[in-house]
């Protein structure tokens, strides 16, 4: 579950920053769907998104809004259960809906997809990856006095 969390997260800090540096009044707040379609129009890619690696970004958004928006499900069951005296769990499993996204292939995958998605969009922006890093410079002066 973290590491899809952290995925989503960096996928959309990803897009912010494409944003920031190839589209002029770039707005961060707009919903996700509309940051990726902008950086995909501005970059003239039009994926299919219903294969890998592209798919993995429904994924993870609808991921990421599970989570982040949960709701409670309910559903009603008429029929006699037996649970063994002593058990907690039943034969009814009461999985959360974010569950399914979380085995262990498909955690893998997304991080491979959304990595070789990144470096489609770097190479079609023409933004080295030495751009893209955190960096700063300073010094230090000492006055004798």
């Amino acid at each position: 579950m973290a590491c899809l969390l952290m995925l989503a997260f960096t996928f959309e800090a990803r897009i912010n920053f494409l944003g920031l540096k190839l589209i002029s009044n770039w707005k961060e707040k707009q919903p996700f769907n509309d940051k990726v379609e902008e950086v995909l129009k501005r970059l003239c890619l039009a994926p299919d998104r219903t294969t890998r690696p592209w798919n993995a970004i429904a994924r993870l958004k609808a991921f990421r809004d599970n989570l982040a928006h949960g709701k409670p499900d309910e559903t009603e069951f008429d029929e006699v259960i037996y649970v063994p005296n002593g058990t907690v769990e039943g034969p009814i499993k009461l999985n959360a809906e974010w569950l399914k996204y979380c085995d262990h292939d498909s955690v893998f995958n997304t991080y491979d997809d959304i990595d070789a998605i990144w470096k489609q969009l770097l190479e079609k922006s023409g933004i080295e990856v030495f751009e893209t890093l955190t960096r700063g410079a300073g010094e230090l002066i000492g006055i004798k006095g």
